[in-house]
């Protein structure tokens, strides 16, 4: 993370650069990664913000700082595209760092609390209120924390630049030993898996080798053919292997004597057919363990990104990679999205935690939030338009989603809370899902069937 001073350094760099450049979109980087994308005479010029522990820090790029939007980078951009670039500047003599930006005589600040394990990224107004924030927060209010230390400001020479390519390094590094990790994890997980499948087949192999004794007891039967008689649950013969040793063979009283005879010589057969079986299967079982191992060995030896990417494909464990794994789950949105008849958007909370960042972090204060009144239910936020006009249609819409996704839905009828989402808080330490709303009103609904199957069949995307 970058020092105080270092940061110090930045905001006098970045000033003088950014000043009166217009903001022209956000855009999501990667993991706790934004660029804000500024117009400067007609040239675009990217700053960059990262919260993702340890890469704190923040800096101007050298490139485009293209990325993908979200429904973080949406919010800001819908206060604050167009806005000027009036500074940059450190709070509370700390690593806080804040960008004022105006637009249509509005103050705007985008405060990134950089110095803490779990970092804040807030856009607040003039009046310190929180209008947007990165993870859902109890307090609508913006509070500079207490200051734990003093920080002491050194002469830095820092640029950009030269903290752009240090931390492109760092990630780089990073990047490498976290597949590096997971790759002879899962390698020696493969292994492990393989010599107890070996393990196993060395039993059966064991197992089957004894094919010569079932053979020989029906030997011993056919030779003693004539005393076999259905109904016996064993016989006594002399055995001459063991030079006439008395020996008692288990009979099935179910059987005939030719059946009885034939079903050693079954059990027999299909003995020594299993060895030659587990014996292919054995031989499998070490390539694989010693291939297993030779990737193993190969991966002290891999020093790039590219060399590990190559070995996970010969190693068939490419389709498990984690970034693959990771880009799937972003797609995932925490909420259902339905469309109403006049082409107003509903959304629907998937789970508690999912609530919590529909309410708090997708939605905005203007909109609308539903909620069944009396028992366990999805948050349900309806989108506001720009006009601020919401048709009674979508209204009983979003009413009739909130019983609907609620254990009320099997009563069929309840009160439904409803309310916008400025009205909402949360106490820090409460659960999931858990939400306090200082103003609202309640309507009785019966679910409506119909409207419900019109509803579900409109689900957007």
């Amino acid at each position: 993370m970058l020092s105080f001073s270092e940061m110090h350094a930045l905001c006098r760099e970045a000033g003088p650069i950014l000043a009166g450049a217009r903001l022209l979109g956000v855009r999501e980087l990667g993991p706790k990664k934004w660029a804000f994308l500024f117009d400067i005479e007609g040239k675009q010029k990217a700053l960059l913000i990262c919260a993702q522990a340890p890469f704190g820090r923040f800096h101007l790029l050298s490139g485009s700082g293209s990325g993908k939007q979200t429904g973080f980078t949406q919010a800001l951009e819908q206060r604050l595209q167009g806005s000027s670039f009036e500074k940059i500047e450190m709070l509370n003599e700390d690593r806080i760092i804040a960008i004022t930006l105006e637009k249509k005589g509005a103050k705007f600040l985008l405060i990134a609390e950089l110095c803490f394990k779990h970092p804040k990224i807030v856009l607040v107004s003039s009046s310190q209120e929180i209008l947007e924030s990165w993870e859902p927060l109890a307090d609508k209010q913006y509070r500079l924390p207490a200051i734990v230390k003093k920080q002491s400001l050194e002469s830095v020479a820092i640029d950009s630049l030269s903290v752009e390519k240090r931390y492109q390094e760092l990630e780089q590094k990073a990047r490498y030993e976290e597949k590096a990790r997971w790759l002879a994890g899962q390698l020696e997980k493969k292994k492990k898996k393989a010599e107890q499948r070996l393990k196993l087949h060395l039993v059966e192999k064991e197992e089957a080798e004894r094919w010569r004794e079932p053979a020989h007891l029906g030997e011993l039967l056919q030779s003693n053919f004539y005393l076999l008689k259905r109904g016996m649950s064993s016989i006594i013969v002399e055995d001459w292997e063991k030079e006439g040793e008395k020996r008692k063979i288990p009979l099935d009283p179910a059987l005939e004597p030719q059946e009885m005879v034939k079903k050693f010589f079954k059990q027999s057969r299909k003995l020594r057919k299993k060895t030659e079986i587990v014996d292919i299967l054995i031989q499998k079982v070490q390539a694989e363990i010693m291939a297993l191992s030779g990737f193993l060995s190969r991966l002290k030896d891999a020093s790039s990104e590219e060399k590990l990417d190559a070995l996970a494909s010969e190693a068939r464990l490419i389709e498990q990679k984690p970034k693959e794994k990771q880009k799937k789950e972003e797609k995932r949105h925490p909420y259902r999205e339905f469309v109403t008849e006049a082409g107003i958007h509903i959304f629907v909370g998937r789970s508690d935690e999912d609530n919590d960042r529909l309410s708090f972090t997708f939605a905005h204060g203007n909109d609308r939030w539903f909620h069944a009144e009396n028992t366990p239910g999805s948050h349900v936020v309806l989108k506001v338009p720009k006009d601020g006009a919401v048709d009674d249609e979508s209204l009983q819409d979003a009413l009739q989603l909130a019983l609907h996704f609620s254990k009320a839905r099997e009563r069929g009828d309840d009160e439904v809370l409803m309310t916008e989402c400025k009205f909402l808080s949360k106490r820090k330490g409460s659960k999931a899902g858990q939400v306090n709303v200082s103003k609202h009103k309640t309507v009785r609904v019966r679910l409506d069937p119909k409207r419900i199957q019109r509803l579900l069949g409109k689900l957007a995307g």
